[in-house]
C-alpha cells in the first residue's frame, strides 16, 4: 500500500524513491470494517487518510438525527478533518462505507515532508485549492437547491 501513495505522488510530481524513502517512515497502514467509524464528532486527531482501497465519508449529523455528507474519499483520495489540523475538536464523523485500507499520515505529513522535498509544496497547495473549489461548488449546489431537491 505505501507503493500505491508513492506511485499516487509519482503521478503528480517528479519524486525519486530516495525522496519518497525520506519521507515514509511516519506513514503507517491501517484496515477498517464496512461501517467502522474512524473519527467521531469531538476528536481531535493527529492524522489524516490516504485511501488505497475502499471509501471513507466525511458527515455531521445534525439535532434531527439528519446525516449531512460532507465529503466521499475513494480509492487514491486523501481526507482529513481540517478542525483537527488546528488542534480544535472535530466537527465531523468519518467512517468507513465499505472495507477500506488506508495510509495514516501525521497532520503536519505534507508541510515536513516538503521541506525534504520541495516539489511536494506546490502538489498540496494544488490539492488544498482543488478541495476548495469542489467545497465552493457543493455550497453553492446545496445553496441553489430548491427544498424538494
Amino acid at each position: 500500500m505505501i507503493n500505491q501513495f508513492k506511485n499516487y505522488l509519482k503521478e503528480k510530481i517528479q519524486i525519486t524513491d530516495e525522496q519518497f524513502d525520506s519521507i515514509s517512515a511516519e506513514l503507517k497502514i491501517k484496515k477498517f470494517d464496512k461501517n467502522e467509524i474512524i473519527q467521531y464528532t469531538g476528536d481531535i486527531t493527529k492524522h489524516g487518510f490516504f485511501v488505497c482501497k475502499g471509501l471513507l465519508r466525511a458527515y455531521s449529523i445534525d439535532n434531527k438525527g439528519k446525516e449531512h455528507i460532507l465529503q466521499f474519499a475513494p480509492e487514491d483520495w486523501l481526507i482529513s478533518d481540517r478542525n483537527s489540523m488546528n488542534n480544535e475538536a472535530s466537527v465531523f464523523f468519518i467512517d468507513a462505507i465499505e472495507a477500506t485500507e488506508v495510509i495514516i499520515m501525521p497532520n503536519d505529513f505534507m508541510e515536513q515532508a516538503a521541506i525534504k522535498v520541495p516539489c511536494l509544496q506546490p502538489m498540496h497547495t494544488r490539492l488544498l485549492n482543488n478541495s476548495i473549489r469542489f467545497m465552493q461548488k457543493r455550497i453553492n449546489m446545496l445553496l441553489s437547491a430548491t427544498a424538494e431537491e
